[in-house]
């Protein structure tokens, strides 16, 4: 089996969101920790910290329980910024040991109110991406009224998201609403938790892409670097506007997916990309679908997919099936390595037990960790916790 190095950082649903001090070796409840003393310690974009895992050592560490989601990025200045879900649902700027500054939901409200735009959001989550040009694209969940629902009677609250483009001074200047472009009544799971989106991605030519869980797609999206419309440009995923060649459509599509991620140079055109499909609602054949139990229907795989927009065809090119008794259903990751292998992360299989594989393109297994009393929401690749230094 090929060999692996570096380490991999996980993040974990069972701590309690203290950064761990590898100077020390202890924990602590400063974010000071989490951009390193004196920057000694350099993060991967999108890298959620809470457990790393040393391949050469076959140690890991995690933290205590009680953790809240936390996101952190470089930003082109040099600054951090993080974004968790917690009481007040910040965004924090960070500069080396300084807290700049919170960003909450109100406050970002008010400056969307301010700059004309009809959005009210009520919290951050899941994910941001940083743009070239140092404005940061935000993840938001908004509320619309609805009487076209579950509801016995009278009206519910629908949640839905929006991406909200933050100037380099955290000002809106561009938004998109999930409600102005997506069908309300396209609900194949999860309602009134109508999108549930997850990941932002930005294309090589100056699109978004969005994984939205919940209705088992991921969407290119009209950004034009800030000029676009925000309408949908195609949705991939089942009855979307791909055609899905070797594999059988509707089974081997992606189902309540996460971590949609770019394999080489290129995202749009031609371009391979990977994902983990966890499996929840997942249709077989017709009237034969997952019920969202341990049973046959319902099994967790991962995808590598060659995509042609021009074609719209998506070709399967990699296909890891896991067995029911593996089904994960919610979290993961999945990522490409430098050195072309795959590395992917089963969150929440039966009993609370996660796992990270890495694999040939083959689907040879190069190592495997497991971990019981823990959810590793992502798996993420870096080659130490110190710049310049590979382990």
């Amino acid at each position: 089996m090929a060999t692996s190095s570096g380490i991999t950082s996980l993040y974990c649903t069972n701590g309690n969101g203290l950064i761990f001090d590898f100077e020390t070796e202890q924990f602590t409840d400063s974010f000071r920790y989490a951009i390193g003393i004196d920057q000694k310690i350099k993060f991967a974009p999108k890298l959620r910290v809470a457990c790393v895992y040393n391949l050469n050592t076959g140690k890991y560490t995690y933290y205590r329980p009680g953790t809240t989601d936390k996101l952190i990025a470089r930003l082109l200045n040099a600054d951090f910024i993080v974004s968790f879900n917690g009481k007040c649902f910040d965004l924090l700027v960070l500069q080396r040991h300084h807290r700049l500054g919170k960003r909450k939901a109100d406050q970002l409200n008010r400056k969307l109110q301010s700059a004309g735009f009809n959005l009210v959001t009520y919290d951050f989550h899941h994910d941001f991406v940083v743009l070239p040009n140092g404005h940061v694209v935000i993840l938001a969940n908004v509320l619309q009224p609805s009487s076209n629902g579950p509801a016995k009677s009278g009206t519910q609250n629908v949640a839905g998201d929006a991406l909200v483009d933050l100037d380099t001074q955290f000002n809106p200047v561009w938004v998109w609403n999930s409600f102005d472009h997506l069908d309300l009544s396209r609900r194949p799971m999860g309602f009134p938790d109508w999108t549930h989106s997850n990941s932002i991605l930005y294309t090589d030519d100056g699109n978004l892409l969005l994984s939205i869980r919940h209705q088992n797609w991921v969407v290119k999206l009209d950004y034009a670097n800030g000029a676009g419309s925000g309408n949908v440009i195609w949705r991939l995923g089942p009855g979307g506007d791909f055609k899905l060649l070797n594999g059988n459509d509707p089974q081997d599509w992606f189902y309540a997916q996460h971590s949609p991620n770019f394999i080489g140079a290129r995202s749009s055109g031609v371009f391979s990309m990977i994902l983990m499909d966890n499996g929840d609602d997942r249709v077989v054949s017709p009237g034969n679908a997952c019920n969202g139990t341990s049973e046959p229907n319902c099994y967790t795989t991962v995808l590598v997919f060659s995509i042609d927009e021009a074609a719209r065809t998506a070709t399967l090119t990699f296909h890891k099936i896991f067995p029911p008794e593996q089904y994960s259903f919610w979290g993961g990751s999945a990522n490409p390595l430098a050195n072309g292998n795959y590395e992917f992360d089963l969150c929440a299989q039966p009993n609370t037990t996660s796992e990270i594989n890495e694999v040939l393109p083959t689907g040879e297994l190069v190592w495997k960790m497991t971990s019981t009393g823990a959810n590793f929401y992502r798996g993420n690749r870096i080659p130490s916790l110190y710049p310049g230094v590979q382990w």
